[in-house]
């Protein structure tokens, strides 16, 4: 009876060694994914922001545009301006010429 129940604690015992190898593989593949699930997280955190910069950057280019278009606009009216009082200022000096020569006939 005692060589019966040393054989089966021995066959037990063997059945918990190979529990344990197999809890312990199964511990390291777990630790593994945990370490790659990580590693996804960050690599996605890291895409969230480059995307969320890249957005930043094109909402400020967008902004700056705006402001470039509405410079230009300011810059071709004052242009026109510019060119309106150029020819008055032209046909004041051909009038002023005018009366000059008639003055002097």
């Amino acid at each position: 009876e005692a060589s019966e129940r040393c054989a089966a604690l021995e066959a037990q015992l063997e059945q918990a060694v190979a529990a344990r190898e197999q809890l312990s593989s199964v511990n390291a593949t777990l630790q593994q994914s945990i370490a790659e699930h990580d590693e996804l997280r960050r690599q996605h955190s890291a895409a969230e922001a480059s995307v969320q910069h890249s957005s930043a950057m094109q909402t400020e280019a967008s902004e700056r545009c705006a402001a470039l278009e509405a410079q230009l606009e300011q810059a071709v009216a004052a242009r026109e301006q510019f060119s309106n009082l150029n020819a008055s200022l032209q046909q004041s000096i051909a009038a002023h010429e005018d009366l000059r020569r008639q003055h002097s006939a």
